[in-house]
């Protein structure tokens, strides 16, 4: 399935080879649109204020059950927005490990492409796909 053509993106910066953009094509592209959101502090473009996610009020957050259960709200809000995840396939597995969140998301995309991907909030936001 085709999932679009962009420009290539490394840690928000336009990545150049040879003076010309680097571009990402279909599920490289799809995954780099996702983390892109995920990684996003929600309302950080005032020209698309509901563009991102809540995953940053997480990293230096107090842990308890609530902030579990608002984790994974927070990754779903994202999930929920994308045309091409089937909504149904969506699981998510919170836990709290040496300091930090940790949530391990299955999907599916559209064409039935299945996804395993780790977002785990410790000093940083990392995001990651477990094959």
């Amino acid at each position: 399935m085709n999932f679009g053509t962009d420009i290539a993106l490394q840690n928000f910066d336009i990545v150049l080879t040879y003076g010309d953009f680097e571009l990402v094509k279909d599920e490289n592209c799809f995954f780099q649109q996702l983390k892109h959101a995920l990684e996003t502090p929600k309302g950080a473009y005032f020209y698309d204020p509901d563009f991102g996610s809540r995953i940053y009020q997480f990293l230096h957050a107090s842990m308890d059950n609530y902030t579990l259960i608002d984790f994974e709200i927070a990754i779903r809000e994202v999930l929920e927005t994308q045309p091409l995840i089937l909504q149904d396939s969506i699981e998510i597995k919170v836990s709290y490990e040496n300091e930090s969140l940790k949530a391990s998301v299955y999907f599916e995309t559209i064409d039935d492409s299945p996804y395993n991907l780790v977002i785990e909030t410790g000093k940083e936001i990392s995001i990651w796909e477990e094959k």
